[in-house]
């Protein structure tokens, strides 16, 4: 099973969200399709969320989910 840090390095980062709704203390997203990892921590601050989820944008099931930390991880 592949961690969330080493998915992102692999994974373009345009499966990131920007919020639509709140439900359940997290944020329902669409695709951006230029974000950066450093736009998926701007939002995770902006909307002071603790997880970004990644999500099929074809079936709308979520495929992982992603924090401050495993977003700061893959940058340094």
């Amino acid at each position: 099973m592949k961690t969330f840090s080493s998915y992102l390095s692999i994974t373009p980062l345009k499966d990131v969200m920007k919020p639509i709704f709140k439900e359940d203390d997290c944020v329902t997203m669409e695709v951006m399709e230029d974000a950066s990892i450093l736009e998926g921590l701007k939002i995770l601050l902006e909307y002071q969320l603790p997880y970004l989820y990644v999500v099929d944008d074809e079936v709308g099931i979520r495929k992982g989910m992603f924090s401050f930390e495993d977003l700061n991880y893959v940058l340094y």
